[in-house]
């Protein structure tokens, strides 16, 4: 194990390192992870998008997360990019995905509520979830946390 550790409801949440490059190329081995979550081109490749995870982190840029089960099984990725503004407020976007067999059972919104609670911690106001108009499951978790739904993206905006 390594870093930071997040406990929530149903397991807990661990920094992102490039030794979890095997299991993040599973996650999107899984044909619907590989679809919704937004990717750039050149992170198609585990090892690469591990890394930029792993450096996004370091800079300070990005919050990354594994989702571990209560036995310490990876079960999903939680992510939160900061990203320009228009405005004076700081504003992050958060991703995640869980592997289907691990899903109904709480780890994406028991994840996504501890990033919201971090990120209030450090005065973050802003938050936002690009969600695909085909992605319901998403939509629920989204509405579940307190995210109201506007053109397919969830906000948060205490």
């Amino acid at each position: 194990m390594h870093g930071r550790i997040v406990s929530i409801e149903n397991g807990f949440l661990q920094d992102i390192s490039i030794k979890d490059v095997d299991f993040i190329k599973s996650l999107f081995d899984e044909p619907d992870i590989d679809f919704f979550y937004v990717r750039q081109p050149y992170h198609r490749e585990a090892f690469v998008f591990t890394q930029f995870m792993v450096d996004s982190q370091e800079r300070g840029r990005g919050l990354n997360d594994i989702i571990y089960n209560e036995q310490g099984e990876p079960v999903g990725l939680i992510s939160a990019e900061l990203v320009p503004s228009d405005s004076e407020r700081v504003r992050w976007n958060i991703g995640y995905a869980v592997l289907p067999k691990y899903r109904h059972q709480g780890y994406a919104s028991n994840a996504l509520n501890a990033y919201i609670y971090n990120l209030q911690e450090f005065s973050i106001n802003t938050a936002y979830l690009d969600i695909s108009v085909d992605n319901k499951a998403s939509e629920g978790v989204a509405k579940k946390c307190g995210f109201a739904l506007r053109d397919h993206a969830g906000f948060m905006d205490p």
